[in-house]
């Protein structure tokens, strides 16, 4: 490819007097003012060391691969359509922000973001999709984007990063997803109870978690009270595409490869996906645990399930999750009027409307700081305890004598002052 030429007219005197007599004498003959010499003679330098910059940058900028010059292009680009996101959120413009996704995508993704975007119809126009940097990738452009958004579920938080694919179209770069063959060969990797199927994309992200959820899995069945996890391998198949729905009573399931997730900015790509699977885990083990099959039993208590599955998964993989933070400051905020927290905080399901997104978390927490309460305070040793009374008894005041010794008033009165010291309260709130 021929370089450009490049052509420089050196203008260095503003004026046809010249400059070395200058130094001798003024216009008028007298001998020159010493510091207006050097001031000259700097003026001078600085331009010179200025022109030479110049030809420097301009050299270096002939220098610009044709392929670095399209990617500079790109992000231009998909910066402007990240622009157009930002305002079809503010102006709730659903044609605008359907008009910036590729017309020929799966319909699996254009459901999943237009599920995305109902989901977000009810809350605050508060969305900012600020992209970091681009690359191209097999014919696409790899776009790094943060997103701040509204949380449409109680659970979410912000910021999330995420890896976006775009492609031009006429004059526009639309968002899109790759096809399955982009992600490169299938790769698989067995431990002792896990099997793992992914593309050599994910090939990072899975490898770096695989000896951790092995580890994680085994811990979690044993600590409900079982020595091993089944006999049978778990499969877990990371793919390029959304999945929707999965059950517990299949030794096999899918995971969207988190390429294509929103992660929280504090988690990299083996935590996102380690903390994933762990959640499925969850499930699975507390069906198990239930003795004779009786896990409907169990179900009765769906809130205080629920906390046992927040608490297994963090507590096990040492990995809290980054909602945790936004969590805890709503507990501080409610605590006043919140505490002291009863049984009816985690068993009490009856309500005529839908619960805010704080009421939720409150409830969550409540759940939660139940089961850390219960193995500090009485040894993990008592949580298979627990799930045998909660399938045996339908009452607290059966539950508590008998799995820990104590009164319902005792429990009760141990467990907020455990709480009130774990999130750092006042513990005059239990007065």
């Amino acid at each position: 490819m021929a370089q450009q030429r490049i052509t420089f007219e050196w203008v260095l005197e503003e004026s046809r007097v010249d400059f070395w007599r200058a130094l001798d004498a003024d216009s008028a003959g007298r001998p020159a003012n010493p510091s207006s010499v050097e001031q000259i003679i700097a003026i001078r330098v600085l331009r010179g060391l200025a022109l030479l910059l110049v030809v420097i940058a301009a050299a270096s900028a002939t220098g610009i691969s044709h392929s670095e010059r399209e990617r500079r292009e790109a992000q231009k680009g998909i910066n402007f359509t990240l622009s157009l996101e930002n305002e079809a959120w503010q102006r709730r413009d659903r044609r605008l922000y359907e008009s910036l996704i590729d017309p020929n995508l799966d319909d699996g993704w254009v459901d999943e973001w237009r599920d995305y975007w109902r989901a977000g119809v009810e809350s605050q126009p508060d969305y900012e999709a600020k992209l970091l940097y681009v690359r191209e990738t097999g014919g696409f452009m790899q776009a790094t984007v943060i997103t701040q958004q509204p949380a449409f579920e109680w659970w979410q938080t912000n910021p999330y990063r995420e890896e976006r694919f775009y492609r031009r179209v006429n004059q526009r770069w639309l968002r899109t997803v790759p096809p399955a063959g982009h992600w490169g060969d299938t790769h698989e990797l067995t431990t002792r109870h896990l099997h793992f199927i992914y593309y050599e994309l994910d090939a990072p992200a899975v490898e770096a978690a695989a000896p951790k959820l092995e580890a994680a899995y085994v811990e979690m069945y044993r600590t409900l009270g079982l020595p091993n996890p089944p006999d049978d391998i778990q499969v877990i198949k990371v793919l390029p595409r959304p999945i929707t729905r999965w059950s517990s009573t299949m030794p096999e399931f899918e995971v969207t490869s988190p390429l294509l997730a929103q992660i929280p900015e504090s988690q990299s790509d083996s935590e996102y996906f380690a903390y994933e699977v762990m959640g499925w885990f969850t499930y699975r083990a507390i069906r198990d645990a239930a003795p004779n099959m009786t896990v409907r039993y169990l179900y009765r208590w769906p809130i205080l399930v629920w906390g046992l599955r927040g608490w297994l998964r963090d507590d096990i993989l040492e990995q809290s999750s980054p909602w945790h933070v936004e969590a805890s400051a709503v507990l501080r905020e409610a605590a006043p009027e919140f505490l002291p927290i009863g049984f009816s905080h985690i068993t009490d399901l009856r309500t005529t409307v839908r619960p805010t997104r704080e009421e939720v978390i409150l409830r969550y927490l409540a759940a939660e700081s139940f089961m850390t309460f219960v193995v500090d305070h009485y040894g993990r040793d008592r949580v298979p305890d627990l799930l045998l009374g909660l399938v045996r008894y339908g009452a607290w005041e059966e539950i508590i004598p008998t799995v820990f010794g104590d009164s319902v008033s005792e429990f009760l009165d141990a467990w907020n002052a455990h709480l009130v010291h774990e999130y750092g309260l006042d513990d005059r709130m239990l007065e």
